[in-house]
């Protein structure tokens, strides 16, 4: 069994952003992935937690990063349906790079 790392928790919700800036500000590694290479911002995006995608962008996480499939965050937010993470709330998604 593989042991949970901070990489590997889904992103918090709304509530608990102050959770996410605390684990950031205290080292953990956002681009660590799974065995897959999905990473932080992978599972942000799919949950559509805008709020947490800034922050993960803002720690440094890169936007365009991809799993192994070759999938980015904007890609899974859009598979998945996930409108706060590409409408207007998700824009860091959108034109960064």
């Amino acid at each position: 069994m593989q042991a949970a790392t901070p990489t590997r928790m889904r992103a918090p919700p709304p509530a608990s952003q102050e959770f996410l800036r605390l684990l950031l500000a205290h080292g953990c590694k956002p681009s660590l992935g799974a065995q897959d290479d999905i990473n932080a911002l992978h599972f942000a995006a799919q949950k559509g937690h805008a709020e947490a995608l800034r922050h993960l962008i803002n720690g440094g996480l890169h936007v365009n990063s991809r799993s192994r499939k070759g999938m980015t965050a904007l890609m899974f937010a859009t598979l998945h349906g996930a409108r706060d993470a590409v409408g207007p709330a998700g824009s860091a998604l959108v034109g960064s790079s």
